[in-house]
């Protein structure tokens, strides 16, 4: 079970023991019943549903230092601070680290990933510009990916190579070594 799913399930926990079926109502913590709307619930449920600095890195799989750098340079709009202005972190907040970390695995610059937040900001109306963005991260991956099957290549080459000389088949020779020394 993921971070996440049990962070579902305590809410699913504490709904159960909340909501009254058979009237319809929430349980208060003083023990009395009272009638409540859709609306009024979700703004109780707020509260349960936040997360931890601490927490959201366990979720996400990064550390406290880069969530908080994301923090501090501006990358995670919209945290809500608690009582005690800690950060709690909602599950859109956890959605948006998930993505900014997919972004920053595929090699994007916090100036781009920054450019990239903006323009999701501005909504719909900015996603060609956001297509542009990751077609060009995009293509960077691409050049890498074949960057890597060439190593790759040489790699198995050179293992080849090594396996002929073990087997006595190839004359070893070397571009570091003069032919007449070996």
């Amino acid at each position: 079970m993921t971070a996440g799913s049990s962070y579902n399930l305590h809410l699913l926990i504490l709904l159960d023991q909340m909501i009254n079926p058979t009237y319809n109502s929430i349980i208060q913590p003083g023990g009395y019943n009272r009638a409540i709307g859709k609306y009024e619930l979700l703004q109780i449920l707020e509260g349960y549903l936040m997360c931890t600095m601490k927490e959201a890195c366990e979720q996400v799989g990064i550390t406290y230092e880069t969530l908080r750098f994301y923090c501090n340079e501006g990358l995670v709009p919209k945290v809500k601070r608690d009582k005690n202005n800690y950060r709690n972190f909602d599950e859109r907040n956890i959605q948006w680290l998930r993505s900014l970390q997919c972004l920053r695995k595929c090699g994007m610059s916090i100036k781009d990933m920054k450019q990239y937040m903006n323009l999701c900001l501005e909504g719909s109306s900015s996603i060609p510009e956001r297509q542009k963005l990751l077609t060009v991260q995009k293509e960077l991956l691409l050049n890498q990916i074949e960057e890597i099957h060439k190593s790759i290549d040489y790699i198995n080459n050179k293992q080849k190579f090594f396996d002929g000389v073990m087997a006595g088949e190839i004359k070893y020779t070397s571009n570091l070594i003069d032919d007449r020394m070996v």
